[in-house]
C-alpha cells in the first residue's frame, strides 16, 4: 500500500513513492526489505508492505509522532480551539464519501491574539467512517498529551493528524502550483530532509530524527 497527504498532486505523489520505495529497499535499511512486514514515512508518503493482509483493518498499535518547534502565545485558549477544530477536521476525514480521499483541512483563528492554527487529518481510504474515527481519535489524544497540540505529525500505518500555527499544506486552488520534494534523493534517514520513521518487524524499532 501507498498513501500520499491528500493535498499532494500526482505527480509529486509519485516522486515521493518513489523516494521511499528506493529507501525502504536501500543498504539503509536492511531490516525493511529482509523482513515480510514494513512501513516507511516520508513526510509526503508512506508505504507499507506485508505477508498478511492489513486492509480495512485499523491499526492502533504503532505510534509516531514529531512535536512542532512553533509556540502558541496563548496556550490556554490554543488547546481550546485545538481541540474544536481538529476533531471538526477529523469528523470530516472519517466520514468522507465512498471513493473520496478520508482527507480533511481547516484553519481556525486563535481569538485575543494574531495566531491561526492550521489543522490537517488524513486515514488510508479502505477504513470503515468508525475505524477511521477511532484512529484518529488516539492521534487527537497523543498530539494532546505529547505536544500540546502542535505536532508535524502524530502518524499510525492508518492515520495521521498534523496541525501548527503556519499554513503547511496546499490549498486546494494551488495543488499544482507548490512543490516540497521533487526530487530523488539517494542519501541515508538522517541527511534525507523529508525522512520521518520507519519500522520493521525484524526488530519491533521505531527510529525518529
Amino acid at each position: 500500500m501507498f498513501l500520499c497527504w491528500g493535498d499532494l498532486p500526482p505527480q509529486l505523489c509519485s516522486q515521493c513513492v518513489a523516494n521511499a520505495t528506493k529507501d525502504i529497499l536501500s543498504d539503509s535499511y536492511p531490516n525493511c526489505y529482509l523482513t515480510t512486514d514494513a512501513r516507511i514515512e516520508l513526510r509526503d508518503c508512506m508505504i507499507r508492505f506485508s505477508n498478511r493482509s492489513f486492509f480495512s483493518t485499523v491499526d492502533l498499535n504503532s505510534y509516531f509522532y514529531s512535536c512542532s518547534s512553533s509556540d502558541a502565545s496563548d496556550k490556554t485558549n490554543w488547546m481550546s480551539v485545538f481541540s474544536k477544530t481538529i476533531n471538526e477536521v477529523a469528523d470530516e476525514a472519517a466520514n468522507s464519501t465512498v471513493g473520496a480521499k478520508k482527507y480533511a483541512t481547516k484553519e481556525a483563528r486563535i481569538s485575543g491574539g494574531f495566531q491561526s492554527l492550521y489543522c490537517e487529518a488524513q486515514c488510508t481510504p479502505d477504513l470503515s467512517p468508525q475505524d477511521c474515527r477511532k484512529c484518529l481519535n488516539v492521534s487527537i489524544a497523543n498530539s494532546q498529551q505529547f505536544c500540546e497540540g502542535l505536532a508535524s505529525p502524530v502518524s499510525s500505518p492508518s492515520c495521521s493528524i498534523r496541525s501548527d500555527v503556519y499554513p503547511f499544506y496546499r490549498p486546494s486552488t494551488a495543488l499544482a502550483q507548490q512543490e516540497r520534494f521533487p526530487q530523488i534523493f539517494s542519501s541515508t534517514d538522517s541527511q534525507h530532509p523529508a525522512y520521518l520513521s520507519h519500522n520493521c518487524s525484524s526488530n519491533e524499532t521505531m527510529i525518529t530524527t
